[in-house]
């Protein structure tokens, strides 16, 4: 562990990051189609993926050989698919994802995340729509929209680990859209304003 936000410990971006890579080699081409991951499979509003959360005795484990409480991190599988972005901010956790890709037994990556910092007053928020390649690590910061997307099935996979678990996940896509001037009451948009 490397501090605490708000009295809560963090874990290192360096763990967080060690934990993705031993996590992402349990996946091989032709294997297990979730790998490890077999936990309560949904859909989660305002993510705009399927989430399947890491097997809890994996969890001990690998939790265990990189010094982390189990207790305080969430480690998920996220399978982006079709339809329309949804978008959503975390009040209080840090995330890491790792995009995974042919060698890990899913199609490369084609799908994108949306991501922006509100802005001081909280009023609005540009999105940048960003692609990622197999092996890259996105970040999320506390408090910082994000949300992903994708044209077909599982047009962007990513394992993630974030702390501390974060069951506070606040869905910002139902907020009125003003791009360029004009009234929009549907989901976020690439460069429009949330």
């Amino acid at each position: 562990l490397s501090g605490s936000r708000g009295g809560i410990a963090m874990v290192a971006m360096q763990t967080k990051k060690r934990i993705l890579n031993r996590l992402a080699g349990m996946f091989k081409p032709g294997g297990v189609e979730n790998g490890p991951f077999n936990q309560d499979p949904r859909e989660v509003s305002g993510v705009g993926a399927k989430i399947i959360w890491l097997a809890p005795d994996i969890k001990q484990k690998v939790c265990g050989e990189f010094g982390v409480n189990p207790n305080d991190v969430e480690i998920m599988l996220m399978r982006v698919s079709g339809g329309a972005p949804e978008v959503h901010r975390h009040k209080r956790a840090d995330s890491l994802l790792q995009v995974l890709g042919a060698e890990h037994g899913f199609n490369d990556p084609t799908g994108s995340t949306l991501m922006g910092a509100p802005e001081s007053n909280e009023q609005r928020t540009i999105l940048s729509l960003k692609t990622h390649e197999p092996g890259e690590l996105i970040h999320v910061k506390p408090g910082v929209i994000h949300g992903f997307m994708a044209r077909e099935r599982d047009g962007l996979v990513a394992i993630g680990i974030q702390d501390p678990p974060d069951p506070g996940r606040r869905v910002v896509r139902h907020r009125t859209l003003h791009p360029w001037g004009r009234r929009q009451d549907r989901g976020a948009v690439p460069g429009r304003r949330l």
